[in-house]
């Protein structure tokens, strides 16, 4: 069963541009961790808030990113420089349904 971690996140207002470079580089480094499945996320624009949803093969695959050195480093400054506030949900799949359309 696959684990999803939900990450919202509330950006101050005055980090610019080392935010968005910081995030570029966590989606880019996340996306080459052993265990990545998939990655979504949202920005509400009323808010700012946002929401990524990402899925690991496995509670191990997450905590291997958690504790990935670079990703380390961001966090931290995510406390010191980048978040307002932050939430994060670690959560295992207990079932997964896909479906497509095949006669488009």
């Amino acid at each position: 069963m696959t684990a999803i971690v939900v990450f919202c996140v509330r950006v101050r207002a005055d980090v610019g541009e080392a935010y968005a470079a910081a995030s570029q580089r966590m989606e880019e480094l996340v996306r080459e961790q052993p265990g990545f499945l998939d990655m979504v996320g949202w920005v509400d624009p009323e808010t700012g808030e946002e929401i990524t949803i990402v899925q690991f093969v496995d509670d191990a695959a997450v905590k291997a990113w958690r504790d990935q050195p670079e990703h380390v480093e961001v966090r931290r400054r995510g406390h010191d420089e980048f978040y307002e506030s932050f939430d994060i949900s670690v959560a295992t799949s207990v079932r997964q349904y896909e479906w497509t359309r095949t006669d488009a």
